[in-house]
């Protein structure tokens, strides 16, 4: 019996482009912030993904990982919303975002169900605002 021939993927890293901003987590990308005492670096979201039905029961749960969040509460912005006053833990690379269940519909009109759809989130501390990451609301 004759086998298939499979290309090897071999899959290279760079250790000195990884800084750990925990000791107990997985190294994450370097910020320029971690060096500087900068603005915070938001580097991921978990999950990255939830669904509406989760969202309008108002237990939606998201975790913003990254660095130099700093340890005094912090705003987080979710498109045209912001929740306020998040206590970062784990020395500033973690915050616990309650995803909103109403977004404003701005002008007069009342806020109104968070509807499906991506939704860039931003942390917002003394030092300034993280670069986006992408939530997806399906």
């Amino acid at each position: 019996m004759m086998h298939a021939w499979r290309p090897r993927v071999v899959v290279l890293l760079s250790v000195a482009s990884l800084v750990a901003c925990s000791g107990n987590h997985r190294p994450l990308p370097r910020c320029a912030a971690a060096v500087a005492g900068g603005r915070p670096y938001l580097a991921t979201l978990r999950p990255e993904s939830i669904a509406v039905e989760v969202v309008a029961t108002e237990r939606a749960v998201i975790t913003l990982v990254g660095c130099e969040f700093g340890s005094t509460p912090l705003d987080v912005s979710m498109g045209p919303q912001t929740v306020r006053a998040l206590t970062p833990t784990d020395g500033g690379t973690r915050v616990t975002f309650p995803v909103p269940a109403f977004i404003a519909s701005g002008g007069e009109a009342p806020p109104m169900p968070t509807p499906a759809g991506t939704y860039d989130i931003v942390i917002i501390n003394a030092r300034g605002r993280s670069g986006a990451r992408t939530l997806t609301v399906y």
